[in-house]
């Protein structure tokens, strides 16, 4: 049977294999998570040394988890964010290739952290994996796969501070160097708060002119990020630029055949219309950091922003704008 000792405020798990090397690994910095785990790998320890079966060990296969897993993340999540999670969990396969389900644990994760931010030059791409990854274990927790441990000890990179919001002058530069249609999608950035793929998804109907606001809602084939629909008003430069163009049905923001436009290519166009304007650094998602930025600034209650920007609770406001 294992042990359990406390280091560095975190408890380790160690145990002998069959030829006594000792063997060790992180398990939490709770005491009460750390022996409900010990406790689970003693009452396998005896039923082998007594030749009995592993309680439902075939279960507790990678693969099986995995499988379950993957289906769940298809019928709850939207297609972007299941990509994330697929992209994670296929990342996590080639770099530490998990066996059993209790592989998933604060060692394991630390060491694909370091692994992957080897291969790729951005520490944010290694947190938003980590991020689908941990959202994964507590989902293998409340499945009872795993037992409890604070995923909170999985520690993100740490990524360096970047200009968060445009200033007046920098939004002056940003529309003087764009026009026409992009120019438009700008503005909705800018005095909506909108993401980038609330933008591209609105829809004729979804925009009130007679009562001054903008719907922004799921459809078949696509969903907002939270799922829930939310009324912005409409600033009137976004009236202005749009009520000319107003047409029955169909996209807003479309390609000459009326197609919606592609993400990816809004995004990269975006990129260079911020060197062309010689902003230092700026995403399509700093122009929603600068709506509400700016709404703080004029005294508007952060309440009311972080229900304008849809978050799922202030303290998502609080820690990416204030």
């Amino acid at each position: 049977m294992g042990s359990l000792v406390k280091r560095s405020k975190k408890y380790y798990y160690y145990y002998k294999d069959s030829s006594g090397k000792v063997h060790g690994k992180v398990i939490s910095s709770d005491l009460a998570t750390a022996k409900e785990f010990k406790a689970a790998q003693d009452n396998r320890f005896n039923r082998r040394r007594l030749g009995l079966p592993d309680e439902h060990i075939e279960n507790r296969k990678w693969g099986i988890f995995k499988g379950k897993y993957c289906a769940y993340i298809k019928e709850h999540m939207r297609s972007s964010t299941e990509k994330i999670h697929l992209t994670a969990i296929r990342n996590l396969e080639r770099l530490v290739c998990p066996v059993w389900i209790f592989d998933l644990n604060v060692e394991t994760m630390d060491s694909f952290k370091t692994l992957r931010a080897k291969e790729v030059k951005s520490p944010t791409t290694v947190n938003i994996e980590l991020r689908a990854l941990k959202a994964m274990i507590n989902r293998a927790i409340k499945w009872k796969y795993l037992p409890y441990f604070e995923t909170s000890d999985i520690e993100y990179l740490v990524v360096e501070d970047k200009i968060t919001f445009l200033e007046d002058d920098e939004i002056k530069k940003l529309l003087a160097a764009s026009e026409g249609l992009f120019r438009n999608i700008l503005l909705v950035g800018l005095y909506a708060g909108m993401r980038l793929g609330e933008v591209l998804n609105l829809e004729w109907d979804n925009l009130d002119f007679k009562s001054n606001f903008i719907k922004i809602m799921s459809k078949k084939t696509w969903k907002t990020k939270t799922g829930k629909t939310r009324i912005v008003p409409m600033h009137p430069n976004i009236r202005k630029a749009l009520e000319p163009m107003k047409q029955q049905r169909g996209y807003v923001f479309k390609t000459s055949n009326g197609n919606k436009l592609i993400i990816t290519d809004v995004a990269h166009r975006f990129k260079r219309l911020v060197k062309k304007a010689g902003i230092k650094y700026c995403t399509y998602h700093t122009l929603r950091h600068t709506f509400a930025t700016h709404l703080l600034r004029k005294g508007v209650d952060i309440y009311r922003v972080s229900k304008l920007l849809g978050h799922s609770s202030v303290k998502v406001t609080e820690k990416v704008i204030v």
